[in-house]
């Protein structure tokens, strides 16, 4: 296949992925999570459908940050010099940055540890439970934001490069 193929096999790639992990994580924070609590569940079925959300999403979302930033890089080693060639690393380096890092500092190592403990409800109680997967969700709206400023960023960049071939 020849290099210009790759190229656009490689864009296609970086901005679908980005694209589709904005998405999800602003499906999460949106629909999902607020449903969840919105839901006349006891405290140990919201617990148990936030896990199997978080569990799920932890893997969907992290394969996406890794094939989209892995696309990213592509165009970055594949595209000859200009400058829209840094945007696709700083596109595919958000990209990743919104999964692991964000996950690590913003949704606190705290929460996630915690939450995800057998008897947390025992331990820390029905309220605790409740206030923490809210403010899991807020901070999760920053992951959103971060994964949405690069599926645009990413989005922009191919357009320019479709307009400037």
């Amino acid at each position: 296949m020849a290099r210009p193929r790759w190229l656009d096999l490689a864009g296609c790639v970086a901005v679908g992925c980005s694209a589709h992990l904005s998405g999800a994580a602003w499906y999460i924070g949106l629909v999902h999570v607020p449903t969840l609590m919105e839901a006349k569940h006891d405290t140990q079925t919201l617990l148990n459908e936030w896990k199997l959300c978080y569990r799920s999403s932890r893997y969907y979302q992290g394969t996406l940050a890794v094939i989209g930033s892995s696309a990213a890089a592509v165009m970055f080693y594949m595209k000859e010099g200009g400058m829209n060639r840094w945007v696709w690393l700083a596109g595919g380096g958000v990209t990743v940055l919104t999964v692991w890092p964000s996950a690590l500092l913003f949704m606190g190592r705290d929460i996630n540890k915690k939450l995800n403990e057998e008897n947390v409800i025992m331990t820390e109680g029905d309220n605790w439970v409740k206030e923490k997967i809210t403010v899991w969700n807020k901070r999760h709206a920053f992951r959103s934001i971060l994964a949405s400023f690069a599926a645009f960023g990413l989005l922009t960049v191919a357009f320019y490069r479709t307009k400037m071939a």
